[in-house]
């Protein structure tokens, strides 16, 4: 008796063992037969791939990102385009142009320009955040910077003006500078994003200086969103080797 008792209790434990082995094998084909849905790149994980350290880049970024983010939900109706400032020299002249165009357009209403546009000399400020780290990957980081200011900003009127030379916008100069990042990076991303609709130009003289006259509805057009095109991912710049 007792070994037909040892017996049966040795039986349902091995059918207990295979049922759970079967349940696994069958979890896992379940798993497999699922279809994963290619997910993007995540910025953040790409910017990570950088040697050098950017603790202090992300809270940064964030807070600039937040405020905008707090802006546009107080009053999303009411608010300026996003403007972005490059170079860095211009910024004097760029913020009046910003105040000129907020004046006219919103009378009633107050700006500054962090409400309204990531300048690029916060950009630059990022990367001076590096200045212990090796020059070489310091325009890295900088790019870096730029690319996830450009993939993130959503413009409540869906486009983006610019100042700068336009020509040099779109390309690729050696070695790289503001100019070319954000035609390299900066604009790649604003397409894949989607969130930007529209990026003008608003062109700027040899010293950089900028006419009041030449304003929005005389701005060239660098890019205008195809809805039945799919924009890539673009490349991101790579830190060189030491």
């Amino acid at each position: 008796m007792a070994n037909t008792t040892h017996d049966s209790t040795t039986f349902r434990r091995a059918t207990d063992r295979r049922s759970m082995n079967l349940w696994n094998v069958g979890f896992v084909v379940l798993l497999l037969a699922i279809p994963i849905a290619a997910e993007a790149p995540r910025l953040r994980d790409h910017i990570k791939t950088c040697p050098e350290s950017i603790t202090d880049f992300y809270p940064y970024i964030d807070d600039m990102l937040d405020h905008l983010g707090d802006t546009y939900r107080k009053d999303p109706g009411n608010l300026l385009p996003i403007f972005w400032s490059q170079p860095p020299h211009v910024q004097d002249d760029y913020s009046g142009i910003v105040k000129y165009y907020a004046d006219t357009t919103y009378p009633r209403k107050s700006f500054t320009p962090k409400d309204i546009y990531p300048s690029m000399s916060d950009v630059k400020a990022l990367a001076e955040l590096c200045r212990d780290k090796s020059a070489k990957n310091k325009q890295v980081i900088y790019d870096r910077a730029l690319a996830s200011l450009a993939a993130r900003v959503k413009p409540i009127k869906k486009y983006v003006v610019v100042l700068g030379k336009c020509d040099d916008l779109l390309i690729p100069a050696t070695p790289v500078d503001e100019q070319s990042t954000f035609g390299l990076y900066g604009l790649p991303l604003m397409k894949w994003s989607g969130h930007v609709d529209e990026v003008r130009c608003v062109e700027r003289d040899f010293y950089g200086r900028v006419s009041m006259t030449k304003w929005i509805e005389e701005s060239d057009v660098i890019f205008k969103r195809n809805p039945s095109r799919n924009y890539p991912y673009p490349k991101l710049p790579q830190a060189r080797r030491r």
